[in-house]
Protein backbone atom coordinates (compact mmCIF):
# COMPACT_ATOMS: atom_id res chain seq x y z
CA UNK A 1 0.00 0.00 0.00
CA UNK A 2 1.08 3.54 -0.93
CA UNK A 3 1.43 5.70 1.57
CA UNK A 4 -1.79 7.81 2.44
CA UNK A 5 -2.43 11.52 1.58
CA UNK A 6 -5.68 12.59 2.48
CA UNK A 7 -6.67 16.05 1.62
CA UNK A 8 -9.45 19.15 2.28
CA UNK A 9 -10.74 20.73 -0.34
CA UNK A 10 -11.85 23.38 1.92
CA UNK A 11 -14.35 25.02 1.83
CA UNK A 12 -15.53 23.51 -1.17
CA UNK A 13 -17.04 20.90 1.29
CA UNK A 14 -19.16 19.53 -2.03
CA UNK A 15 -16.20 18.06 -3.16
CA UNK A 16 -15.57 15.19 -1.05
CA UNK A 17 -15.84 11.88 -1.15
CA UNK A 18 -13.14 12.06 -3.79
CA UNK A 19 -15.43 14.12 -6.47
CA UNK A 20 -12.10 16.79 -6.48
CA UNK A 21 -11.08 14.23 -8.75
CA UNK A 22 -14.54 14.22 -10.70
CA UNK A 23 -15.35 17.33 -10.34
CA UNK A 24 -12.41 19.85 -10.14
CA UNK A 25 -11.89 22.06 -7.00
CA UNK A 26 -14.66 24.31 -7.49
CA UNK A 27 -18.41 24.77 -8.68
CA UNK A 28 -16.65 25.85 -12.44
CA UNK A 29 -14.57 22.35 -12.52
CA UNK A 30 -11.21 24.26 -12.19
CA UNK A 31 -8.27 22.15 -11.30
CA UNK A 32 -10.30 19.06 -12.74
CA UNK A 33 -7.47 17.45 -15.20
CA UNK A 34 -4.97 18.62 -13.03
CA UNK A 35 -5.78 16.75 -10.19
CA UNK A 36 -6.61 13.84 -11.82
CA UNK A 37 -3.37 13.69 -13.14
CA UNK A 38 -1.99 14.53 -9.89
CA UNK A 39 -3.43 11.15 -8.56
CA UNK A 40 -2.34 9.02 -10.91
CA UNK A 41 1.38 10.45 -10.73
CA UNK A 42 1.13 10.10 -6.89
CA UNK A 43 -0.04 6.36 -7.26
CA UNK A 44 2.71 5.69 -10.03
CA UNK A 45 5.26 7.09 -7.27
CA UNK A 46 3.95 5.32 -4.18
CA UNK A 47 1.22 7.89 -2.91
CA UNK A 48 -2.52 7.07 -2.34
CA UNK A 49 -4.60 9.90 -2.86
CA UNK A 50 -8.06 10.66 -1.19
CA UNK A 51 -10.72 13.04 0.22
CA UNK A 52 -10.13 13.23 3.88
CA UNK A 53 -13.71 11.64 4.17
CA UNK A 54 -12.64 8.08 2.58
CA UNK A 55 -10.68 6.61 5.39
CA UNK A 56 -9.77 7.27 9.25
CA UNK A 57 -7.32 10.13 10.28
CA UNK A 58 -5.09 8.18 11.83
CA UNK A 59 -4.48 5.95 8.82
CA UNK A 60 -2.76 9.44 7.15
CA UNK A 61 0.72 10.28 6.17
CA UNK A 62 0.03 13.39 4.88
CA UNK A 63 -2.68 15.48 5.96
CA UNK A 64 -3.06 18.21 2.73
CA UNK A 65 -5.22 21.19 3.24
CA UNK A 66 -6.35 23.17 0.32
CA UNK A 67 -6.34 26.64 1.95
CA UNK A 68 -7.26 27.46 5.65
CA UNK A 69 -10.41 25.34 7.03
CA UNK A 70 -12.76 27.97 7.95
CA UNK A 71 -12.08 27.21 11.52
CA UNK A 72 -9.02 26.37 13.20
CA UNK A 73 -10.51 23.75 15.20
CA UNK A 74 -11.35 21.73 12.17
CA UNK A 75 -7.29 21.79 11.68
CA UNK A 76 -6.47 21.21 14.91
CA UNK A 77 -8.87 18.01 15.76
CA UNK A 78 -7.22 16.15 12.83
CA UNK A 79 -3.75 16.93 13.76
CA UNK A 80 -5.06 15.33 17.05
CA UNK A 81 -6.38 12.20 15.56
CA UNK A 82 -3.08 11.80 13.13
CA UNK A 83 -0.14 12.92 15.41
CA UNK A 84 2.48 11.17 13.02
CA UNK A 85 1.08 12.86 9.91
CA UNK A 86 2.97 15.73 8.03
CA UNK A 87 0.38 18.76 7.89
CA UNK A 88 0.31 20.99 4.45
CA UNK A 89 -0.70 24.26 3.36
CA UNK A 90 -1.52 24.47 0.02
CA UNK A 91 -2.66 28.26 -0.67
CA UNK A 92 -5.01 28.28 -3.70
CA UNK A 93 -7.56 31.27 -3.02
CA UNK A 94 -6.69 34.97 -4.17
CA UNK A 95 -5.62 37.33 -1.51
CA UNK A 96 -8.79 38.91 -1.58
CA UNK A 97 -11.09 36.16 -0.16
CA UNK A 98 -8.40 34.73 2.04
CA UNK A 99 -5.59 37.83 3.58
CA UNK A 100 -5.25 35.53 6.28
CA UNK A 101 -3.48 32.87 4.86
CA UNK A 102 -0.66 34.89 4.28
CA UNK A 103 0.04 35.29 7.67
CA UNK A 104 2.79 33.24 8.99
CA UNK A 105 1.35 32.99 12.66
CA UNK A 106 -1.35 30.62 10.40
CA UNK A 107 1.26 29.01 8.36
CA UNK A 108 3.99 28.27 11.36
CA UNK A 109 1.53 24.87 12.26
CA UNK A 110 1.89 23.31 9.33
CA UNK A 111 4.65 21.16 8.50
CA UNK A 112 5.28 23.19 5.04
CA UNK A 113 3.22 25.71 3.20
CA UNK A 114 2.89 25.24 -1.09
CA UNK A 115 1.86 28.29 -2.42
CA UNK A 116 2.07 30.42 -6.08
CA UNK A 117 4.04 33.15 -3.84
CA UNK A 118 7.75 33.23 -5.29
CA UNK A 119 9.81 31.15 -3.18
CA UNK A 120 13.48 32.05 -2.99
CA UNK A 121 15.03 28.65 -2.31
CA UNK A 122 12.87 25.71 -3.01
CA UNK A 123 12.19 24.46 0.62
CA UNK A 124 13.59 27.26 2.75
CA UNK A 125 11.46 28.03 5.67
CA UNK A 126 9.22 25.15 4.75
CA UNK A 127 7.74 26.82 1.47
CA UNK A 128 7.49 25.28 -2.02
CA UNK A 129 6.16 27.45 -5.04
CA UNK A 130 3.75 25.99 -7.29
CA UNK A 131 1.76 27.86 -10.40
CA UNK A 132 -1.51 27.55 -10.82
CA UNK A 133 -2.30 24.75 -13.21
CA UNK A 134 -4.57 24.90 -16.91
CA UNK A 135 -4.97 22.98 -19.45
CA UNK A 136 -3.03 24.22 -22.48
CA UNK A 137 -4.35 23.75 -26.02
CA UNK A 138 -3.82 25.45 -29.43
CA UNK A 139 -7.17 27.23 -30.58
CA UNK A 140 -9.41 24.78 -32.32
CA UNK A 141 -10.83 28.60 -34.79
CA UNK A 142 -9.37 31.21 -36.74
CA UNK A 143 -12.01 33.51 -36.64
CA UNK A 144 -10.76 36.24 -39.43
CA UNK A 145 -10.25 40.00 -37.22
CA UNK A 146 -13.60 41.65 -39.35
CA UNK A 147 -16.08 38.81 -38.65
CA UNK A 148 -15.47 39.17 -34.49
CA UNK A 149 -17.19 41.39 -32.46
CA UNK A 150 -15.01 43.77 -30.19
CA UNK A 151 -15.32 42.67 -26.44
CA UNK A 152 -16.69 39.99 -24.17
CA UNK A 153 -16.14 39.52 -20.15
CA UNK A 154 -17.44 36.17 -18.33
CA UNK A 155 -17.76 37.29 -14.71
CA UNK A 156 -19.50 37.16 -11.62
CA UNK A 157 -20.36 40.02 -10.23
CA UNK A 158 -19.32 40.19 -6.69
CA UNK A 159 -19.24 42.50 -3.98
CA UNK A 160 -16.60 41.32 -1.56
CA UNK A 161 -15.80 43.38 2.11
CA UNK A 162 -18.34 44.86 4.16
CA UNK A 163 -21.42 44.45 1.52
CA UNK A 164 -20.14 40.88 0.44
CA UNK A 165 -23.92 38.90 0.76
CA UNK A 166 -23.08 36.90 4.63
CA UNK A 167 -22.70 33.21 4.62
CA UNK A 168 -23.98 30.93 7.58
CA UNK A 169 -22.88 31.67 11.28
CA UNK A 170 -20.40 33.96 13.02
CA UNK A 171 -17.57 33.16 10.42
CA UNK A 172 -19.56 34.06 7.82
CA UNK A 173 -20.61 37.71 8.37
CA UNK A 174 -19.00 39.68 6.70
CA UNK A 175 -15.10 41.28 7.14
CA UNK A 176 -15.78 41.01 11.08
CA UNK A 177 -16.73 37.07 10.76
CA UNK A 178 -12.80 36.00 10.64
CA UNK A 179 -12.31 37.25 14.36
CA UNK A 180 -14.73 34.01 15.10
CA UNK A 181 -12.70 31.41 13.00
CA UNK A 182 -9.97 30.82 15.34
CA UNK A 183 -7.09 32.09 12.89
CA UNK A 184 -5.28 35.35 13.48
CA UNK A 185 -6.19 38.30 11.66
CA UNK A 186 -4.51 41.79 11.23
CA UNK A 187 -5.81 44.39 11.97
CA UNK A 188 -5.54 45.62 8.06
CA UNK A 189 -7.56 42.73 7.03
CA UNK A 190 -10.73 44.81 9.40
CA UNK A 191 -9.14 48.07 8.61
CA UNK A 192 -9.01 47.62 4.60
CA UNK A 193 -10.49 44.24 3.14
CA UNK A 194 -11.12 45.32 0.16
CA UNK A 195 -7.62 46.42 -0.81
CA UNK A 196 -6.37 44.86 -4.33
CA UNK A 197 -10.23 44.05 -4.68
CA UNK A 198 -10.80 44.10 -8.85
CA UNK A 199 -14.32 42.78 -8.57
CA UNK A 200 -15.27 46.31 -8.54
CA UNK A 201 -12.85 47.46 -11.42
CA UNK A 202 -14.99 44.85 -13.40
CA UNK A 203 -17.77 46.86 -12.75
CA UNK A 204 -16.16 50.34 -13.89
CA UNK A 205 -15.50 48.97 -16.75
CA UNK A 206 -19.20 47.43 -17.28
CA UNK A 207 -20.38 51.39 -16.64
CA UNK A 208 -17.84 52.34 -18.84
CA UNK A 209 -18.64 50.04 -21.69
CA UNK A 210 -22.37 50.79 -21.14
CA UNK A 211 -21.70 54.50 -21.60
CA UNK A 212 -19.55 53.65 -24.58
CA UNK A 213 -22.68 52.14 -26.38
CA UNK A 214 -20.92 50.62 -28.87
CA UNK A 215 -22.40 47.43 -30.58
CA UNK A 216 -19.97 44.19 -29.68
CA UNK A 217 -19.46 44.10 -26.39
CA UNK A 218 -21.04 41.56 -24.09
CA UNK A 219 -20.78 40.29 -20.46
CA UNK A 220 -21.83 37.32 -19.39
CA UNK A 221 -22.30 35.43 -15.34
CA UNK A 222 -24.39 36.05 -12.55
CA UNK A 223 -24.95 39.39 -11.05
CA UNK A 224 -25.25 41.94 -14.17
CA UNK A 225 -28.37 41.68 -14.53
CA UNK A 226 -29.69 43.79 -11.40
CA UNK A 227 -29.56 40.27 -8.73
CA UNK A 228 -29.01 41.06 -5.77
CA UNK A 229 -25.13 41.12 -4.93
CA UNK A 230 -25.00 42.34 -1.19
CA UNK A 231 -26.59 41.93 2.24
CA UNK A 232 -27.16 45.12 2.77
CA UNK A 233 -30.91 46.25 1.55
CA UNK A 234 -29.64 49.80 0.02
CA UNK A 235 -27.29 48.79 -2.12
CA UNK A 236 -28.07 49.23 -5.56
CA UNK A 237 -26.97 46.32 -8.70
CA UNK A 238 -28.33 48.43 -11.25
CA UNK A 239 -28.50 46.06 -14.43
CA UNK A 240 -25.79 46.57 -16.89
CA UNK A 241 -27.19 47.29 -21.02
CA UNK A 242 -24.06 45.11 -22.14
CA UNK A 243 -25.27 41.76 -19.88
CA UNK A 244 -26.26 38.97 -22.35
CA UNK A 245 -26.53 35.98 -20.50
CA UNK A 246 -26.25 34.60 -16.93
CA UNK A 247 -24.49 30.95 -17.86
CA UNK A 248 -21.92 30.09 -20.42
CA UNK A 249 -21.51 26.29 -21.84
CA UNK A 250 -18.24 26.82 -23.54
CA UNK A 251 -16.32 29.98 -22.77
CA UNK A 252 -13.72 28.98 -25.42
CA UNK A 253 -16.55 28.94 -28.10
CA UNK A 254 -17.73 32.21 -26.94
CA UNK A 255 -14.71 34.15 -26.52
CA UNK A 256 -13.29 32.49 -30.49
CA UNK A 257 -16.34 35.12 -31.71
CA UNK A 258 -14.40 38.06 -30.34
CA UNK A 259 -11.26 40.01 -30.72
CA UNK A 260 -10.58 41.03 -27.23
CA UNK A 261 -11.40 39.47 -23.87
CA UNK A 262 -11.20 40.71 -20.66
CA UNK A 263 -8.80 38.82 -18.17
CA UNK A 264 -9.09 40.82 -14.91
CA UNK A 265 -8.16 39.02 -11.79
CA UNK A 266 -10.22 38.73 -8.46
CA UNK A 267 -6.90 40.73 -7.15
CA UNK A 268 -4.01 43.17 -7.90
CA UNK A 269 -1.02 42.63 -6.24
CA UNK A 270 2.30 40.80 -6.50
CA UNK A 271 2.32 37.78 -4.34
CA UNK A 272 2.03 35.62 -8.03
CA UNK A 273 -1.33 35.11 -7.94
CA UNK A 274 -2.55 34.23 -11.56
CA UNK A 275 -5.77 32.66 -12.17
CA UNK A 276 -4.74 30.58 -15.38
CA UNK A 277 -8.36 30.72 -16.72
CA UNK A 278 -8.55 33.81 -17.09
CA UNK A 279 -5.74 34.72 -19.20
CA UNK A 280 -5.32 31.65 -21.04
CA UNK A 281 -8.74 31.19 -21.95
CA UNK A 282 -7.80 34.14 -24.01
CA UNK A 283 -5.27 32.99 -25.90
CA UNK A 284 -6.96 29.23 -26.34
CA UNK A 285 -9.63 30.99 -27.98
CA UNK A 286 -7.81 33.04 -30.40
CA UNK A 287 -8.56 36.50 -29.17
CA UNK A 288 -6.52 38.66 -27.13
CA UNK A 289 -6.85 39.07 -23.36
CA UNK A 290 -6.87 42.80 -21.19
CA UNK A 291 -5.18 41.92 -18.36
CA UNK A 292 -5.21 43.46 -14.96
CA UNK A 293 -4.01 41.83 -11.62
CA UNK A 294 -0.29 40.25 -11.03
CA UNK A 295 1.84 43.59 -11.01
CA UNK A 296 4.81 41.01 -12.06
CA UNK A 297 2.58 39.50 -14.74
CA UNK A 298 5.44 40.33 -17.83
CA UNK A 299 7.80 38.15 -15.68
CA UNK A 300 5.96 35.12 -16.25
CA UNK A 301 3.58 36.39 -19.94
CA UNK A 302 5.27 38.23 -22.91
CA UNK A 303 3.96 41.54 -22.30
CA UNK A 304 3.28 41.67 -26.48
CA UNK A 305 0.68 38.67 -25.97
CA UNK A 306 -1.67 41.00 -24.45
CA UNK A 307 -3.33 44.58 -23.77
CA UNK A 308 -2.20 46.06 -20.33
CA UNK A 309 -5.21 47.94 -18.75
CA UNK A 310 -2.65 49.38 -16.58
CA UNK A 311 -1.26 51.59 -19.31
CA UNK A 312 -4.48 53.12 -19.75
CA UNK A 313 -5.95 56.50 -17.73
CA UNK A 314 -9.59 55.13 -17.90
CA UNK A 315 -11.96 52.42 -19.00
CA UNK A 316 -13.43 54.84 -21.63
CA UNK A 317 -9.55 55.09 -22.91
CA UNK A 318 -8.94 51.68 -22.86
CA UNK A 319 -12.11 50.97 -25.04
CA UNK A 320 -11.45 53.32 -27.56
CA UNK A 321 -8.26 52.06 -27.99
CA UNK A 322 -9.40 48.28 -28.30
CA UNK A 323 -12.10 49.77 -30.90
CA UNK A 324 -9.68 51.31 -32.63
CA UNK A 325 -7.13 49.08 -32.91
CA UNK A 326 -5.08 48.18 -36.01
CA UNK A 327 -6.14 44.57 -37.65
CA UNK A 328 -1.91 44.27 -38.07
CA UNK A 329 -1.73 45.05 -34.38
CA UNK A 330 -4.66 42.97 -33.22
CA UNK A 331 -2.79 40.00 -35.33
CA UNK A 332 0.53 40.40 -33.68
CA UNK A 333 -1.08 40.40 -30.39
CA UNK A 334 -2.82 36.93 -31.69
CA UNK A 335 0.21 35.39 -33.00
CA UNK A 336 2.32 36.18 -29.63
CA UNK A 337 0.01 35.11 -27.64
CA UNK A 338 -0.57 31.75 -29.97
CA UNK A 339 3.56 31.40 -29.54
CA UNK A 340 3.37 31.87 -26.29
CA UNK A 341 0.76 29.19 -25.50
CA UNK A 342 3.53 26.52 -27.51
CA UNK A 343 6.86 27.84 -25.72
CA UNK A 344 8.66 26.32 -22.57
CA UNK A 345 7.74 28.94 -20.34
CA UNK A 346 3.89 28.05 -20.86
CA UNK A 347 4.31 25.06 -20.02
CA UNK A 348 4.74 25.93 -16.17
CA UNK A 349 1.36 26.58 -16.23
CA UNK A 350 0.72 22.91 -17.41
CA UNK A 351 -1.77 20.15 -15.41
CA UNK A 352 1.28 17.96 -16.28
CA UNK A 353 3.63 20.21 -14.95
CA UNK A 354 1.48 20.46 -11.62
CA UNK A 355 0.94 16.89 -11.29
CA UNK A 356 4.44 16.18 -11.16
CA UNK A 357 5.39 18.99 -8.86
CA UNK A 358 2.79 18.17 -6.20
CA UNK A 359 4.79 14.62 -6.07
CA UNK A 360 7.76 16.35 -5.61
CA UNK A 361 6.98 18.15 -2.94
CA UNK A 362 5.16 14.89 -1.53
CA UNK A 363 8.24 13.27 -1.61
CA UNK A 364 10.02 15.94 0.14
CA UNK A 365 7.75 16.08 2.76
CA UNK A 366 7.79 12.03 3.59
CA UNK A 367 11.37 12.28 3.16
Amino acid sequence: MGKKVLIWPSPWNYRLNNDMFNGGYSLRGSYLRSFRLWREVAEANGFELNTWDMHDLSEADVLWFIDLPTHRSTFESARRQAPKAKTVLMICESPILGPHFFHRSNQEPFDCVVTYEKVEKDGDNKRYQYFPPLTLEEPETKIPYPDRKLLCMVNTNRVEGWFAVRQGGLTGLPVIGRLFNGWDVAASDLLFPTRGDLYSERRKLARAADEFAEDGIEFYGKGWNGEKISWCPFYVNRPYRCFKKAFVEDKIELFSGFRFTIAFENWRGSRGYIDGYKLFDGFVSGSVPVYLGEERIADYVPPEAFVDARHFASYRDLLLYLKSCPQSEWEAMREAGQAFLKSEAAKRFSDETFAERMVEILKQVTS
